[in-house]
């Protein structure tokens, strides 16, 4: 009985999307790591992180939109952009930009757009269309 008791506690507890959500894009797998406070942080391979404001701990928001900004530390985060940003987890680097994030209403589930800009442009500059990898 204590057993059944404690399966159906973990049953029903919000289950957290850290490191098991992955997706494919045109940009390459991007999978989220982790949250810091309420910034959910995805990488895509190794040097390159995205934060998006608002969305960490909405394991089950699959619609709106949400804006952040995107890290690539390669070469030590030696960039062209005039301010360095550091973001909340410490990954600090002169090669940045914006991002929107658009949870698809008439996607698959959890499939996103995502918009990307370089330093404080005003327009965006580049797009991918995420999918979850299953």
């Amino acid at each position: 009985m204590k057993a059944y008791f404690a399966a159906l506690c973990l049953a029903v507890m919000p289950t957290i999307a850290l490191a098991d959500e992955v997706w494919n894009s045109s940009l390459g797998q991007i999978t989220y790591l982790t949250d810091v406070g309420s910034t959910a942080v995805f990488s895509v391979g190794v040097d390159f992180q995205i934060y998006i404001d608002g969305l960490g701990g909405q394991y089950s928001q699959n619609s709106g939109t949400y804006s952040g900004y995107w890290i690539d530390s390669t070469n030590g985060g030696a960039g062209d952009c005039p301010q360095t940003v550091t973001a909340p987890d410490g990954w600090s680097s002169r090669n940045w930009g914006n991002v929107q994030l658009t949870f698809d209403p008439d996607g698959f589930h959890r499939s996103y757009t995502m918009l990307l800009n370089y330093c404080r442009e005003t327009t965006w500059t580049s797009q991918t269309y995420a999918q979850p990898r299953y």
